[in-house]
Parts: structure tokens; sequence; C-alpha cells
């Protein structure tokens, strides 16, 4: 039962940080980036989930 509340406990504080970290990089995306011809927002996004992606498979590859 401890195992079980431990488990519950790291996958809802896990969470909780991806909702912060994904609230940061909307904020980020929507504010801070320029809105006109200088950039766009898409491109962005589409780095970001590109550097996850990478970053995923790497860190998989090592276990």
């Amino acid at each position: 039962m401890a195992l079980l509340s431990a488990i519950t406990a790291v996958s809802i504080g896990l969470g909780l940080v991806s909702l912060i970290a994904g609230i940061l990089l909307y904020v980020i995306v929507r504010e801070f980036l320029p809105e006109k011809k200088e950039g766009r927002p898409l491109y962005f996004i589409i780095g970001i989930a590109v550097f996850m992606g990478i970053s995923l498979l790497l860190n998989n590859s090592n276990h």
C-alpha cells in the first residue's frame, strides 16, 4: 500500500511540473516571441518538440 501511495505522489508531482512547464512555454511563445514577420511561434513549438524527441531517444538509449 505504501508503494502505491509513493507512486501516486510521484505521478502527481510530475504532472504538476509538466503543467507548470507547459504554462511557462505558452507564456514565452505568446508574449516574448515576435508576432510579425520576424518570427513565428509555430517554428518555436516545432523546435521544442524536436528537441524533446531527441532528448527522449538519447535518454532511453542509455538504459
